[in-house]
């Protein structure tokens, strides 16, 4: 089976943030949210419409005017030891009085490719069905493609991409990368919407095997160009000619 690797996941709560750079390490770790000896990676980061602070441990809290962002990179972190779900239960738990509207799970995973051209070839030949409309213009069709499933009581939305995946040293490796949404909606649970958020943060180990799963299980079982050599526990990598992480939440009818 081919190799899917997860590189960072990033949870979403849209909520109104009157005030971002409330996001601070004094009121983190004062109530609680983060533990104490935490380190920061660099200085935070403040303006009128977004605050950004990061840890040494690859966690990364962004608030903006609409949204609260809680990023983490995997590397070569177990499952186990990954805090971005913990973290965001607390934040909600101790700040019950805020509007939350919705939550998007999100993650990005990639599988690398042996040659450049593989992962267009994968997106263009594999995926999508090849014809004449494919050949226009002086260069080779680049295509990304947007999936959207309905899951009841979530819906998916999966980009996928071709991409080259950066590393520290000067490497590149072409890369099919896959960017997915796990969204809920919860203005439907006023009553219990803390609660029903907590619930869902909870179950975010969950959503990343489905997401892992249903990727290499339907989407890469014919794929034969994935590089099963490459290193999957290296931290710092970069993903470039992709969109960023996190995607917008799903609007629900």
């Amino acid at each position: 089976m081919s190799k899917l690797i997860t590189q960072e996941i990033a949870i979403v709560i849209a909520v109104p943030v009157e005030n971002p750079t409330i996001l601070n390490e004094v009121f983190l770790k004062q109530t609680g949210i983060i533990p104490i000896d935490w380190q920061l990676e660099r200085e935070p980061v403040y303006s009128d419409r977004v605050a950004q602070i990061m840890f040494t441990n690859g966690l990364s809290i962004v608030a903006q005017p609409d949204r609260l962002m809680f990023l983490e990179m995997v590397g070569d972190k177990s499952i186990e030891t990954l805090r971005a779900g913990e973290v965001a239960q607390k934040y909600v738990s101790i700040l019950k009085m805020a509007d939350y509207r919705s939550v998007g799970i999100n993650f990005r995973s990639y599988a690398p490719q042996n040659s450049p051209d593989s992962a267009t070839e994968y997106i263009n030949n594999k995926l999508l069905t090849t014809g004449n409309w494919q050949q226009y213009g002086t260069e080779k069709m680049r295509a990304s493609i947007n999936l959207n499933y309905d899951l009841g009581d979530r819906q998916l939305n999966l980009s996928i991409d071709a991409a080259t995946i950066q590393f520290p040293t000067p490497l590149t490796h072409p890369a099919v990368i896959f960017s997915g949404t796990f969204s809920y909606d919860t203005t439907a649970h006023s009553g219990d919407r803390v609660d029903k958020i907590f619930t869902i943060l909870g179950k975010w180990q969950q959503e990343l095997n489905e997401f892992s799963s249903f990727i290499s299980e339907r989407l890469l079982f014919e794929n034969s160009d994935i590089q099963e050599s490459i290193k999957s526990v290296i931290n710092d990598i970069k993903i470039v000619d992709a969109p960023a992480l996190p995607p917008l939440l799903l609007t629900y009818n």
